[in-house]
């Protein structure tokens, strides 16, 4: 792969990184939110509606962080270094 493609490869590293960050601060906050409820208000509607959130964003986290970690590893990243670099 030429290096053309490898810093488009860096740059999409750094995209991701950022859609991770937000849709697991989502995910975590919708999370702790569902955890405040009471019982009864889990089982209503909108309880119901944010688990169902819940369910969907866990396994997009999941594969943002799973994308994210194959292409560090191809491309020889470390955690700590900045793909846009």
């Amino acid at each position: 792969m030429n290096t053309v493609k490898r810093a488009r490869l860096k740059d999409a590293v750094a995209h991701l990184k950022n859609l991770h960050e937000i849709m697991e601060e989502i995910r975590d906050e919708e999370q702790n939110d569902f955890d405040a409820l009471s019982e009864g208000l889990k089982v209503a509607p909108n309880g119901l509606e944010m688990e169902e959130a819940i369910d969907v964003l866990d396994p997009i986290v999941n594969n943002l962080e799973e994308a994210i970690d194959e292409l560090s590893i191809f491309l020889g990243l470390d955690d700590d270094d900045d793909p846009s670099a």
